[in-house]
């Protein structure tokens, strides 16, 4: 039974699309475009959720339910609406896996398992910008209680200084993605492989990588910015992220039942690098010096490494994905950027979150209680590094043996 929700008045063009016709008006302008920019082995993720019970609380409340992935060719776009279809069904029986899909933005590499979403490491380059933009509207279950109301969205939207391509109403807020020419595919750097980053053969970004990842940052201040000058919430951990999920147009929005509308389709905003280096306003200062920061104390460590004067240890914690240690600690992507564990509680949506700082070094929070616990943190305004959660966790302290190690 549908949800109906307060949304956006629909074209009836629009209005009149089936669902695999959505999906295909959006594939095609954000993937199919593009197709010959991508590896063969390219695939399109979809995450539904597992089936798995969320850790229970003392009052008997399940927390939120692992997802578990299908990696589908990029390519075979039956396949990728099979998919969809099939993992979006309510599950027939307690306990199976389904009811609810996202895809991945970014396309994976082949061979990821079932079980895993893929972390930056495994992602290809990005098609297109996004934002996913939650919206206060009647029924919407939302966390947050200062979000835009539906007309400050709209205000948002249209104040833009590059106007989506194809704008995507989901029941309870709005998914933009802005199109982008052929040869225009955003790699704000891809990271070497865990095998090799174990290796210490890291590779740094490219001058071109870091324009790519500076124009992500510059779109990511603007909305930013227009939210703070609004004073509404809007999520910044998810705009421009390399393993950001989404909803596919015309899949089914599990929680109200509603099908995710394509609302606006302009197939004239496409946007080459010049397009956006001339509209988008200049990195904020503060952004500015606090990467420049970061970087004089990563080169710091790598001096010091080369010099022979540093722990093994202070390589790992500058170069090594965390993501890949969260895996080896038996814990489960859960939907954007958090992680969960099989030992944490259920008084967190998430248990752990993980971040990526301008200069690709991954680090972890828990949120969890009982996974602060165990990993030696006083409160979630602290974070863990790869070589802090390889010695502490992994090794239990044993700080010789993760040295050896990396």
């Amino acid at each position: 039974m549908s949800t109906l929700l307060t949304g956006p008045v629909i074209p009836e063009g629009l209005l009149a699309l089936t669902p695999r016709e959505q999906f295909l008006e959006l594939y095609h302008e954000i993937y199919e475009r593009h197709l010959d920019a991508y590896p063969s082995d390219a695939k399109l993720t979809i995450s539904y959720p597992s089936g798995r019970p969320g850790e229970v609380d003392s009052t008997g409340k399940a927390g939120q339910a692992p997802l578990d992935s299908e990696h589908i060719d990029l390519r075979d776009r039956d396949a990728i609406w099979a998919c969809i279809e099939r993992r979006q069904a309510p599950p027939a029986k307690p306990g199976q896996p389904g009811g609810n899909t996202w895809i991945g933005v970014a396309p994976r590499i082949g061979g990821l398992k079932r079980s895993r979403r893929g972390t930056a490491a495994e992602c290809y380059p990005i098609p297109a910008m996004f934002v996913d933009l939650d919206v206060s509207v009647d029924g919407a279950q939302h966390k947050h209680k200062d979000l835009p109301t539906l007309a400050q969205a709209e205000e948002m939207i249209e104040a833009c200084p590059t106007q989506p391509s194809v704008t995507i109403w989901t029941g309870g807020g709005f998914h933009l993605w802005w199109g982008l020419q052929p040869g225009s595919l955003l790699d704000k750097g891809i990271a070497p492989s865990s095998k090799e980053r174990k290796a210490g053969a890291a590779t740094p970004r490219t001058e071109a990588q870091q324009a790519d990842a500076d124009l992500i940052a510059r779109h990511k201040a603007w909305w930013l910015d227009e939210a703070e000058r609004r004073e509404v919430y809007i999520d910044a951990s998810v705009i421009g992220t390399t393993t950001q999920v989404l909803r596919m147009a015309g899949s089914t929005n599990g929680k109200y039942g509603s099908t995710c509308q394509i609302v606006k389709n302009d197939k004239i905003f496409r946007y080459g690098r010049a397009d956006w280096e001339e509209m988008l306003p200049p990195l904020p200062e503060k952004t500015v010096k606090a990467r420049e920061s970061r970087k004089a104390r990563v080169e710091e460590v790598r001096e010091a490494i080369d010099s022979g004067h540093a722990r093994p240890g202070d390589r790992l914690a500058a170069e090594v994905p965390v993501s890949d240690l969260l895996v080896a600690l038996g814990m489960t992507e859960t939907g954007g950027t958090g992680w969960w564990s099989p030992g944490g509680g259920a008084d967190h949506p998430v248990h752990a979150r993980m971040y990526c700082d301008p200069e690709g070094r991954e680090s972890v929070t828990a949120f969890d209680r009982s996974l602060r616990e165990r990993w030696g943190l006083e409160d979630d305004h602290h974070s863990l590094d790869g070589w802090t959660l390889l010695g502490r966790v992994l090794c239990a302290g044993d700080w010789a043996l993760a040295g050896r190690i990396c």
